[in-house]
């Protein structure tokens, strides 16, 4: 079970830029250096869209997370995310998105701080009047401060996410 709150407020600056502010609250999250954590999210965002085909969009995210370690105290984290996006529109639900990522967890526990970096691209084209096609993929490096990896030296992942994805 997982809970989350959000508040959000967003005001049209232009017809071409928009700005929200969001704090969210979650609630036994599984994130990628714990599997029950609770924290706050604060964060702020920026959309421009010069003409309907092309959208910006950048975000930054501040994270305070508080981790339930089982029979032993709980231990915290915080860090920022920062998340970049270009999206292009050739049609109604017909797109090309790119996003960009960095984020960084730190924390008194060694186990549970980590950096990462991860860059995707998206394609969503209609293939019939309610069905969307969504092929995807993104490349994701992680390095956490803690954790020894097999050959004893700290862990660094690696990974290429392959998607398909059926809209309705």
């Amino acid at each position: 079970s997982r809970d989350r709150l959000t508040a959000n407020i967003e005001h049209d600056v232009t017809s071409k830029l928009e700005l929200q502010a969001q704090a969210r609250r979650y609630d036994d999250l599984v994130t990628v250096e714990s599997a029950d954590t609770d924290g706050w999210e604060y964060s702020a965002r920026a959309t421009y869209e010069p003409t309907r085909e092309n959208r910006f969009r950048v975000q930054g995210t501040w994270r305070e997370r508080q981790y339930d370690n089982g029979a032993g105290p709980a231990t915290n984290g915080d860090g920022a995310r920062i998340d970049a996006q270009y999206r292009r529109r050739f049609g109604p639900y017909h797109y090309l998105a790119f996003d960009l990522r960095t984020e960084t967890i730190r924390s008194d526990d060694p186990q549970r701080g980590y950096e990462r970096e991860s860059a995707g691209v998206a394609y969503t084209r209609p293939v019939a009047k309610d069905l969307r096609v969504r092929p995807a993929v993104e490349l994701i490096r992680t390095r956490f401060d803690g954790r020894i990896a097999d050959d004893g030296a700290l862990r660094r992942d690696r990974q290429t996410v392959p998607e398909v994805e059926l809209l309705w």
